[in-house]
């Protein structure tokens, strides 16, 4: 009885119950146990993998020592464990395929036992085994000891197989001779005594049985061959995948028909997806780019604030016509109407005055504008400037200790590698465009091999009725190699499959021996190869070709057998008939020399096409390595553009930080000038106005005014004005404000003059005191001036001292602008050092290289210049056009000069004309007014033209306003008579709808008692009566309808507010009678 696995390792006595149980201190299962062959260590082999060596204690019974554990197999279970003959070698083997073999050192009763690692490691484990050393074997097709040893016993089960079932074939046929004799007996016995054939079937299900599983045994094979096939199949698609999916195009050869040139397509890849997301993503960076800020780099708040200062000034322009001259249109159209004769021609002259001297303001500053500035430069030179700068060329050489990058040359990682995928995409597209034009090709091939099929079959045709004399030789018709078909060697037919395995049962036949004629090396003795598809189809068209001229050779030689039949035959044949047979011999002829020459001409068509192509490709190879070595020197650029990358984006961080200062500070600037600008033209008008009330004054006071000293004292007074403002109080918010003027006033000592003091804040008698009033208003308004005045200049004086400390902070940041340009430009220097360390290969050809020391060739062209031919012709022509340019500018400047020397001439003669037209109108003033006068203060002055126009203007809008009520009102009376009416027709339909329904109920009661009597209605005159019913249900319809459109005019009307009155009730006339009856 075999041990339990739950008692394994344990000693049991026979009747099975334990004699001593020894407790191992583990859960893991004991896979193996043994002991020495000097018995004085137990060795148990674990489950995972390690080794336990117990020593045996002496004493009675079963003593065993703490144990020794050895980490033997790191994987799997110990299977096996022994010792050598003589306990010097321990031997292990496990469930991992390893066998270790460790050294044992018995020093009394300890073991000492290295771990296997060390073994392993040192290797240095000394072999007792003595004799000469053995050289390795280096044939990698030997056989190994163990390869062998396992040969031998495959050989040797397959042997013991082959005698099994030779052993059991020999007995079957035993047993199939004895059951033949045993039929044959039978067959020989009496009728009675013969057994029936189910007689001799022993077990009657043994058929079915074999015959299910010969069934069951089909049915496992085909599904193995399924999953086979489905597993090549899952194979062929990964390679294909892997291998033919990412080809775009794969080589094909295309070979001429009458010569030996061909031509192949590129084999090119696919461009990978992320390729060309990284196109993509790169075109739409550079439109989004392009699309953004174009010129400049000012911001678009920037560019809003801008427009807004535009738009202030508009304004502020606007509003200073409109306080200088707020009516000269209206004053134009307007001052023909005036009530007053004296005004309304004042104010005509002053117009015209007004108009004139706008026209002249008008024209000086068209005349001011086309002034040129000291900056001043021609657009048109500007424009030939950056022309020549972008077509002419900077020919500045790169290695130039002074050269500068330009901005638009600067290019960045991103760009490098964007430039580098293009070039990749172009150099794809390139051969993909050939391999285009050489696929074109092979389908013309393809067309005119099965033209030229067509013209051989017609051709055999053509011969076969010829004479042997007269047969031409017939060109070969071309067919398609495997090269040019590429695709067809992953085509197959049923026939091609059935083909392949005829030759692969023949090759295993044949064997290894019938391999070739030298045992199996190759040599002479090989068979030639059976000939596919394709050949038997184009040797076919030959074999017909060849058995033409034998059979028509054939033909006469059966003809010329017999002399007696030839004479015969020709004496039946008539003239006639040997005329219709040479006549289609010539047919047939010129027939046969066109179809050959369509064919030779077809064939040489297409060897040109070839050549041509051929020649194509060849240049293209030149191009397609040009630009491989282009992708290796721009990847050679991105690779050291990555590297400075870094720094690049660092130094143009903060170049553009400091541009974004400095135009933020040019923004608050420009405001704070304007600000300026515009605080002192309010300045100058406040300024302008305070004259104009002290002229004002001056002229309300007249001539001979004896209180003008009094009343200028008045007006000139001096006056202590508290501003209304608000005091904050702790417990409340309210406001106390003081009075305008105070009572306390300064009086100015007016006893220089010998004037007696007057109190100046009360009407002298005998002056007027209308003209005091208005003294007392000039003066108030003009403290507000001098108060506005005051004011402003304050705000004057702060916006200076902004501007003054914008401006200087506008300096620093722009000499850091400068500082962070200049580090940029020499960072952009340095990175173009290192590109000028790379090698860039240039194509040339020897007659392009024209430099020559002494007429040779020199060895050493390291200080040759590569320069385009276009850009030699190009400066070469530029020579002559600046030399034309140079004599054109020196003709101009001498014209220039002599228009120069008359403009200053006319300008000392208008300057003179000027000085007397001054001294004449100041004569003129003089003799008039006795003084020189402002002109637009005396137009002012002459008539209040405001109040005028003003009061026309409140006529004018009077006149339109009355206009527009009177229109009103007669719209109001329209919409009321409207609404009358409607009011009408409403109730003329209410009258008809009544009208309708009344005839309606009628006619619904009439038809009633009509239906009623149905058989009294056929007793008269039957078609009559049908007709008149016919009429009555067209009255009805039309009633109807009729009802139909008064509800919805009805439903409209009562949508309308209001009330609707009743029908007025007139007369219905009554219905005819129907059918002669009441």
């Amino acid at each position: 009885m075999p041990t339990p696995p739950s008692m394994r390792g344990r000693w049991v006595r026979l009747n099975g119950e334990p004699l001593r149980v020894i407790d191992m201190d583990t859960d893991i299962e004991i896979h193996e146990i043994n002991l020495m062959q000097d018995g004085s260590n137990v060795m148990v082999g674990m489950g995972d993998g390690t080794i336990r060596i117990h020593k045996k204690l002496e004493g009675s019974g079963l003593q065993m020592g703490p144990p020794f554990t050895l980490p033997a197999h790191s994987s799997g279970s110990v299977n096996g464990i022994m010792t050598s003959f003589d306990t010097r070698f321990l031997i292990s083997g496990g469930n991992d395929g390893n066998l270790f073999v460790y050294k044992v050192n018995h020093a009394g009763v300890e073991l000492s036992l290295p771990t296997p690692s060390d073994s392993l490691l040192k290797s240095k484990v000394k072999e007792e085994i003595t004799g000469p050393p053995v050289d390795d074997i280096d044939d990698l097709k030997a056989y190994s000891i163990e390869e062998a040893k396992q040969k031998r016993e495959h050989e040797k089960m397959l042997k013991t197989a082959e005698d099994k079932k030779i052993k059991v074939r020999k007995t079957i046929a035993t047993l199939r001779s004895k059951f033949k004799k045993l039929k044959v007996v039978n067959k020989d016995l009496p009728k009675h005594l013969t057994l029936l054939a189910n007689d001799f079937s022993m077990d009657p299900q043994m058929g079915s049985i074999i015959a299910q599983e010969v069934s069951d045994s089909k049915d496992l094979i085909r599904k193995q061959l399924a999953w086979n096939s489905e597993k090549h199949r899952i194979e062929l698609m990964k390679l294909r995948k892997r291998f033919k999916d990412v080809v775009a195009t794969d080589r094909i050869v295309l070979h001429a028909v009458e010569s030996d040139h061909l031509v192949s397509t590129f084999r090119c890849a696919k461009p990978s997806e992320a390729m060309q997301q990284a196109l993509d993503d790169f075109h739409k960076k550079l439109a989004a780019d392009s699309n953004g800020a174009p010129g400049s780099r000012g911001s678009d708040a920037r560019r809003i604030s801008t427009m807004a200062r535009q738009g202030l000034g508009f304004v502020r322009k606007n509003t200073e016509l409109d306080m200088h001259g707020p009516s000269a249109v209206v004053g134009s159209k307007g001052g023909k109407k005036l009530k007053d004769a004296k005004a309304n021609k004042s104010l005509q002259k002053a117009e015209e005055r007004k108009s004139k001297r706008l026209q002249r303001e008008l024209a000086w500053k068209n005349l001011s504008s086309r002034k040129p500035s000291e900056n001043y430069e021609d657009p048109q030179m500007l424009a030939a400037i950056e022309d020549a700068k972008n077509n002419m060329g900077d020919f500045n050489l790169k290695t130039a200790k002074n050269y500068k990058v330009p901005e638009s040359q600067r290019q960045g990682g991103t760009f490098k590698r964007a430039q580098l995928l293009e070039l990749r995409r172009m150099i794809y597209m390139t051969k993909m465009n050939f391999n285009e034009r050489l696929l074109a090709l092979r389908d013309r091939k393809q067309k005119m091999i099965t033209e030229a099929e067509d013209w051989s079959g017609r051709l055999d045709m053509i011969q076969a009725k010829l004479p042997a004399g007269s047969i031409m030789a017939k060109p070969k018709v071309p067919v398609l190699l495997d090269d040019e078909l590429p695709e067809r060697a992953m085509e197959y037919t049923p026939e091609s499959l059935r083909e392949f395995k005829i030759r692969h049962d023949e090759e295993k036949k044949r064997g290894p021996a019938d391999e070739g004629g030298f045992g199996g090396f190759g040599g002479f003795g090989d068979s030639p190869p059976a000939p596919t598809a394709a050949e038997t189809k184009a040797a076919a068209p030959v074999a017909k070709q060849a058995a033409a001229p034998a059979a028509a050779a054939g033909d006469k030689g059966g003809e010329g057998g017999t002399e007696a039949e030839e004479a015969e035959l020709e004496d039946l044949i008539s003239t006639l008939e040997n005329e219709n047979e040479n006549l289609e011999i010539m047919m047939m002829l010129h027939e046969q020399e066109c179809l050959i020459s369509q064919m030779n001409e077809a064939y040489k068509e297409f060897d040109k096409e070839v050549v041509k192509l051929r020649t194509a490709k060849i240049e293209l190879d030149v191009e397609l390595k040009n630009g491989d070595l282009r992708i290796i020197l721009l990847f050679e650029e991105l690779l050291l553009l990555k590297e400075f990358e870094k720094r690049e984006n660092i130094l143009q961080e903060a170049l553009s930080s400091k541009l974004s200062d400095r135009d933020e500070m040019s923004d608050k600037i420009e405001e704070l000038e304007e600000k300026l600008s515009s605080k002192k033209l309010y300045m100058e008008e406040l300024q302008e106005n305070e004259k104009i009330l002290y002229d004002s004054f001056t002229e309300q006071l007249g001539e001979n005014n004896k209180f003008a000293d009094y009343l200028t004292k008045v007006f000139k007074k001096k006056i202590k004005r508290v501003k209304k403002a608000a005091e904050m109080d702790g417990d409340s918010d309210e406001s106390d404000s003081d009075d305008d003027f105070d009572s306390s006033s300064e009086e100015e000592d007016d006893d220089e003059d010998g004037v007696e003091h007057l109190d100046l804040n009360i009407c002298p008698p005998g002056c007027s005191q209308e003209l005091y009033d208005a003294t007392i208003v000039m003066r108030e308004k003009k403290l507000d001036l001098e108060e506005a005045i005051q004011e402003e200049k304050k705000i004057i004086d702060s916006l200076r001292k902004e501007v003054d400390a914008l401006v200087k902070k506008n300096k620093v940041i722009s000499h850091g602008v400068k500082c962070a340009k200049n580090d940029l430009e020499a960072f952009q220097l340095e990175k173009q050092k290192k590109m000028n360390e790379l090698d860039i290969v240039v194509t040339l050809n020897l007659d392009q290289i024209q430099y020559m020391q002494n007429g040779v060739l020199p060895s050493d062209l390291v200080s040759c210049l590569v320069f385009h031919s276009a850009g030699v012709n190009q400066l070469a022509s530029r020579i002559k056009e600046l030399q034309q340019e140079k004599a054109h500018q020196i003709r101009k400047f001498k014209e220039l000069k002599k228009s120069h020397i008359h403009l200053i001439k006319g300008k000392k003669g208008m300057q003179e004309k000027l000085l007397g037209l001054d001294e004449k109108c100041q004569n003129m003033m003089l003799l008039k007014f006795g003084r020189e006068v402002d002109l637009k203060k005396l137009e002012n002055i002459s008539t209040n033209r405001i109040a005028e126009e003003l009061k026309e203007t409140i006529a004018k809008k009077d006149v339109k306003y009355s206009r527009k009520l009177n229109e009103w009102d007669v719209q109001i009376n329209q919409a009321k008579q409207r609404l009358l009416t409607a009011t009408r027709d409403h109730t003329s339909h209410l009258d008809i709808l009544n009208e309708l329904t009344k005839d309606k109920q009628d006619l619904e009661s009439v038809l009633d008692s009509k239906q009623k009597n149905l058989g009294g209605e056929y007793s008269g005159q039957r078609k009559a009566d049908l007709k008149e019913r016919q009429r009555l249900l067209q009255l009805v319809q039309l009633q109807a309808q009729e009802i139909d459109a008064l509800k919805d005019e009805i439903g409209i009307l009562s949508r309308k507010d209001g009330h609707i009155l009743p029908p007025t009730q007139t007369a219905v006339p009554p219905l005819p009678p129907i059918g002669g009856r009441c």
